[in-house]
């Protein structure tokens, strides 16, 4: 599981998730589940990564029990 922040400096955690899926299918690789950590709750941002295939969405703060439960519920999928 992947966790992606989505303000990072130089590049921005939309921009890492288009690389890695490239990456994921031109190279045949599996696909790991992604979860987007953002501080910005607006729709727009949540559509976005939708659109990009980010598996989960949390908002700062994050609880890490939130996160746990995430976790798990990605991994039995």
């Amino acid at each position: 599981v992947i966790l992606m922040d989505r303000h990072m400096p130089e590049c921005d955690g939309f921009e890492c998730v288009k690389r890695a899926k490239v990456f994921w299918r031109e190279h045949n690789v599996p696909v790991c589940p992604i979860i987007l950590l953002t501080a910005d709750v607006t729709y727009e941002t949540r559509a976005q990564g939708e659109a990009l295939g980010v598996d989960a969405y949390l908002t700062k703060p994050i609880e890490p029990m939130e996160i746990l439960h995430r976790i798990k519920a990605l991994l039995r999928d």
